[in-house]
């Protein structure tokens, strides 16, 4: 099953994402992919200011620094107007460096079907995120405490994308396999070929014998979740759209985890 989770901006599809990574690496699900989580700096009055992008890379945890807001990387001489962001116009800007390393994981995941060597030394992947995080320690992988960081009510379009049985996400396939979670597919992917094409290679191959299930983020943003589900739905058995909150966590997660 492809699971699209999608909505506006900040409305908490990584941090949704973390809680369910967690859950399921503690149940002994084995996850794989990149989350995006973001980079927050404090500001005088306690709110936070989104700055820019990491990648964490599943399932070693490694994290690579991946964006920086445009305007900034342009007031700190970092923006590359020939990048491949630079020419799309991006609101965030990302080095080609940083996607050919992630894609270069990506890659491993796809030709080996093992897992790429990790480079974290975090065995404990609890402990783990908690070593990573840096804005709070009530805050994985960097992320500001939830109640603080700029949050919008989280929301799918009725006609995003067709229904699906969300009971068939945990009825299907073995415990052992693989839950594959990409973060995210954008305009770079979807409307230029370019980006994190290793992850396009990787949905286009399907579950085959380890992945039974993938979750992909895409906004709510240019018919993003439409391109994803025509172009890999098929592929995954079936797909449906979620939105980050308790809603699909009742039933696309915890069901999963009730079967371990």
């Amino acid at each position: 099953m492809l699971l699209i989770l999608t909505g506006d901006v900040q409305i908490g599809k990584t941090r949704w994402l973390q809680n369910a990574v967690t859950r399921l690496e503690e149940a002994g699900v084995p996850c794989r992919g990149v989350l995006a989580p973001g980079t927050w700096i404090e500001k005088a009055d306690g709110s936070f200011e989104k700055t820019g992008i990491d990648n964490l890379l599943l399932p070693g945890h490694e994290i690579v620094p991946f964006a920086r807001r445009a305007d900034l990387a342009r007031k700190d001489g970092l923006f590359d107007a020939e990048s491949q962001a630079g020419r799309a116009q991006l609101k965030w800007h990302i080095s080609d460096e940083a996607i050919a390393r992630v894609n270069g994981h990506l890659r491993a995941l796809r030709e080996s079907g093992a897992e790429p060597p990790a480079e974290s030394e975090h065995e404990n992947h609890s402990d783990g995120m908690k070593a990573c995080a840096c804005g709070s320690p009530n805050s994985p992988y960097g992320m500001p405490v939830e109640s603080h960081a700029p949050q919008r009510k989280a929301s799918v379009r009725a006609d995003a994308c067709p229904p699906a049985d969300a009971r068939s996400f945990a009825r299907e396939g073995t415990t052992r396999k693989a839950v594959l979670f990409i973060d995210e597919l954008g305009q770079l992917e979807l409307m230029h070929d370019g980006g994190l094409t290793e992850a396009v290679a990787l949905l286009e191959q399907g579950p085959r014998d380890r992945y039974e299930h993938a979750v992909v983020i895409a906004r709510d943003k240019f018919d993003l979740p439409e391109r994803v589900r025509r172009r890999f739905g098929a592929k995954w058995g079936g797909s449906a759209c979620i939105a980050p909150d308790d809603g699909a966590w009742h039933a696309w997660v915890e069901p999963l985890l009730e079967r371990l």
